[in-house]
């Protein structure tokens, strides 16, 4: 009989050997890593504020302050370097100047979180044991939402491109994709957050059939070099009914860089 000790360090190996292999279990050639995201829960009318959270009840979108200060940690000056940035890169991207049009009310720039109570969750990453239930996704960020009925102009990347402008309603984002990893056998220590970057690559406009497009460039390391790594695309619709807002969003990222 083999001794304890050399038992016990086989089945250790062995262990390992089996993680390392789910680990690269799925992963699309070509990619380091893929996620997919669904939301398909109701938030209530603004009659029904989220008890949970401040600012979070008067439609679809939180004030943004709460994810920024008690997801992602930030301090109020941090917080203010990330609007500056978000309105950098819609200028440069779009073109979109963001104080002057808001100036001249024909866009809204706000702070958001999008309501936990949509059950926006990641129900598949590759190489990982996500339960059934998915893990919650806190989404939030800054936006800028065309509020002219006329529209507004594409320019910076887009400029001389013939395209139509930007209609009523659409919107630019850019935030993070905050990812509560939960441990699978309820330990809060195995907890842990995946945070993905996120901004538009194309402006988010709803179809003629009112699904809503999303498009948007994904960094791993918060655009620190100014590049993206992958993409999140996606489609969704947000119904009216007796009881609120309902979602119906998928959306699949891929991302070509270090996994997480």
């Amino acid at each position: 009989m083999r001794p304890l000790s050399i038992i016990l360090v086989s089945a250790v190996l062995l262990s390992l050997t089996a993680d390392a292999q789910a680990d690269r279990r799925g992963v699309p050639a070509g990619f380091d890593q893929y996620l997919v995201y669904m939301a398909t829960g109701t938030v209530p009318f603004a009659s029904h504020p989220n008890p949970a959270i401040t600012g979070c009840g008067m439609s679809l979108f939180c004030d943004g302050d709460y994810f920024h200060r008690n997801i992602m940690g930030r301090t109020t000056g941090e917080i203010e370097a990330e609007a500056a940035r978000a309105k950098e890169y819609f200028s440069a991207r779009f073109g979109v100047n963001v104080d002057d049009l808001v100036a001249a009310g024909r866009l809204r720039f706000f702070s958001f979180f999008l309501d936990p109570r949509g059950e926006y969750r990641a129900y598949t990453i590759a190489g990982k044991r996500v339960p059934a239930s998915g893990w919650v996704v806190r989404d939030g960020g800054f936006a800028a939402e065309v509020v002219d009925p006329a529209g507004i102009e594409l320019a910076g990347e887009f400029a001389g491109l013939g395209l139509p402008p930007i209609p009523m309603g659409g919107l630019l984002v850019f935030g993070d994709y905050n990812i509560l990893a939960t441990s699978p056998w309820g330990k809060r220590k195995r907890n842990r957050e995946i945070v993905i970057s996120y901004r538009s690559d194309m402006p988010m406009i709803a179809n003629n059939w009112g699904e809503l497009v999303i498009n948007c460039q994904l960094s791993t390391d918060d655009f620190e070099d100014g590049t993206n790594d992958g993409k999140a695309q996606g489609m969704g619709t947000v119904s009216p009914t007796p009881y609120g807002l309902t979602l119906n969003w998928r959306n699949v990222l891929t991302i070509g860089e270090p996994r997480f």
